[in-house]
């Protein structure tokens, strides 16, 4: 269900972010749903905490390693659909 919330961004940038998403016919609001979708999903399969100060420097290396051979191996799907 959405909700409406109300929050202070720079006119400036957000501006120059929607005409950037109009040719590809992203509405704004679209558009961050859509990054707080992704960034749950980053959260939720790396397991990151809500304070990484309690991780342990190994726990955090290595969820640092899962993003980046994830992050590699989409980079390796859009290069070949390209």
């Amino acid at each position: 269900m959405k909700h409406l919330y109300t929050v202070s961004l720079d006119r400036e940038k957000v501006e120059a972010l929607k005409l950037w998403l109009e040719p590809k016919a992203i509405s704004f609001s679209g558009y961050l749903n859509s990054l707080i979708s992704e960034q749950l999903a980053a959260v939720e399969k790396f397991k990151i905490p809500a304070d990484v100060s309690e991780m342990k420097l190994t726990e955090f290396a290595q969820m640092f390693q899962k993003m980046a051979v994830n992050l590699a191996r989409e980079v390796k799907k859009d290069i070949k659909k390209g």
